[in-house]
């Protein structure tokens, strides 16, 4: 049986070129796109006092940035410094994949798009055992998977829609998450991340995740905070909102637990094909990030 690629590298067709002039303001002339892209090579240098190299501005990455910013240079380059300190301040989650692909379970997309292009990224936390898959290891597989996600040109332009379910979650899931994990969670939802959020939803939402959320909310951007739904512990305007064909029938889907247990090992499989070039981005990221950046 062929299994289809869940990763696409392809470049935007005619259908996906009007999808990124609505999304992401991306301009129509290639001479203006040139200009943006130069403007934000001009940008990120001016801010290093030793070179900068090739494969971080090139077109195909800086274009990660742009389009998460709607192409606005200075915006993009926030992104971009954002980025490089998020893997300065938070190395313990760049493990390999060997040592995190035991989460691979609680964080996937679904196969399918929206019709605006969105990726579904399903994040299962109430399901998560901290004493079998460390919180490294959580975050690592997780991190690791928006690198290889973000180089995704329809992900770039139609954004990402989260979907958080808490079914279970409980005490030991506090615990685990303290300051340090609400900051690095906060700030890579927030800017700190070439990927855009069009939505967050929280569902099966115990009030126990009131006190996680109120600190975590202390870390997180307006636009983020404003792009959250809460939806307790029904499903009808979840399912309202992202397409019953992406969603679990847990979640209220049509997608049953063989059809999640595929989008899994397909979202693992992607991971495993592409983990050179995701680790790759990455050390990228560390590397700018021991450069001595200019005096301002």
């Amino acid at each position: 049986m062929m299994v289809i690629q869940f990763y696409e590298n392809a470049s935007l067709d005619n259908d996906w070129v009007e999808i990124a002039k609505k999304e992401v303001d991306e301009p129509e002339g290639e001479d203006e796109i040139a200009e943006r892209l130069e403007q934000l090579r001009t940008l990120i240098t001016d801010r290093f006092e030793e070179p900068i190299g090739e494969d971080i501005l090139s077109e195909t990455n800086l274009k990660r940035f742009l389009r998460s910013s709607k192409w606005d240079p200075s915006e993009a380059c926030l992104v971009f410094l954002a980025s490089v300190q998020l893997v300065c301040d938070f190395p313990k989650y760049l493990l390999p994949l060997e040592k995190s692909r035991s989460a691979s379970a609680l964080s996937f997309a679904a196969s399918g798009r929206e019709d605006h292009g969105s990726r579904v990224f399903f994040l299962k936390l109430g399901q998560w055992e901290p004493s079998k898959v460390s919180i490294e290891a959580f975050y690592s597989y997780t991190f690791a998977f928006f690198q290889l996600v973000s180089t995704e040109p329809r992900t770039q332009v139609g954004g990402v829609v989260g979907v958080v379910d808490l079914t279970d979650f409980g005490f030991k899931h506090l615990r685990a998450l303290g300051i340090q994990e609400l900051r690095c969670l906060g700030n890579f939802l927030s800017g700190g991340f070439p990927v855009w959020f069009r939505a967050i939803h929280f569902v099966n939402n115990p009030r126990l995740f009131n006190t996680l959320f109120t600190i975590l909310k202390g870390f997180l951007s307006e636009r983020i905070k404003n792009c959250i739904t809460f939806h307790g512990y029904t499903t009808a305007e979840l399912v309202a909102s992202v397409s019953p064909a992406l969603l679990p029938a847990s979640l209220g889907g049509s997608c049953d637990k063989s059809g999640i247990d595929m989008t899994v090992g397909k979202c693992l499989s992607a991971m495993e094909e592409h983990e050179k070039e995701v680790k790759e981005g990455l050390d990228q990221l560390v590397a700018v990030g021991k450069m001595k950046q200019k005096k301002k």
